[in-house]
């Protein structure tokens, strides 16, 4: 079963072709443009694995929470080839994303004014995401804390945070959790 996987909930997006849980192929997108080039890199992505669209049997997009536009830009692409392809549409955590080196970690994304987007991992279970204010963050002794963007959300903090450890979203830990779960595809929205 060919697997297209689309993770944009932030800035360093992801792009996986799997083929049940093994990577064929990936490509790590950073910057704000998603919008111009996720469908070209989706393209690039089919061609370098040496396979067309109509070999897909199902799109994977993020649930969120995220960014805005980008996880609007995925939902676009992943429904839209879904439809057009008549193929399974579903969803995942944007934590499934990342590896923690322990049972428990968490993955936090700048949520700007709010504070951080936080989903919490015990023992291969993501916990539902929401808000954490800046200051809530001192409590979140004992867990690995994860974040494709540290250093932003570290800028942001009163006080360091050393748990806090730069991390980019794992194409091999993506594509194992998408081939074990089955989770609708509906975007969250938090405030």
């Amino acid at each position: 079963m060919f697997r297209l996987i689309i993770e944009t909930s932030n800035e360093r997006s992801l792009l996986v072709l799997a083929e049940n849980s093994t990577v064929i192929t990936f490509r790590h997108l950073n910057g704000s443009q998603l919008s111009s080039c996720l469908l070209l890199e989706v393209k690039n992505l089919l061609n370098s694995a040496e396979l067309s669209l109509n070999q897909l049997d199902e799109v994977m997009a993020s649930n969120g929470p995220g960014s805005f536009t980008g996880l609007r830009v995925g939902a676009t692409i992943a429904k839209s080839l879904a439809y057009a392809l008549k193929i399974k549409l579903l969803g995942f955590a944007f934590a499934a994303a990342y590896k923690g080196a322990g049972a428990a970690f968490a993955v936090l994304l700048d949520a700007r004014g709010a504070g951080v987007y936080w989903q919490e991992c015990q023992k291969g279970l993501y916990l539902p995401a929401k808000v954490v204010s800046l200051e809530e963050l001192k409590n979140s002794q004992g867990l690995d804390l994860l974040s494709p963007q540290a250093l932003k959300i570290q800028n942001r903090l009163p006080l360091a945070l050393p748990a806090l450890k730069e991390a980019l979203p794992d194409p091999w830990q993506l594509a194992a959790y998408c081939q074990r779960q089955q989770e609708k595809f509906q975007l969250i929205y938090l405030h």
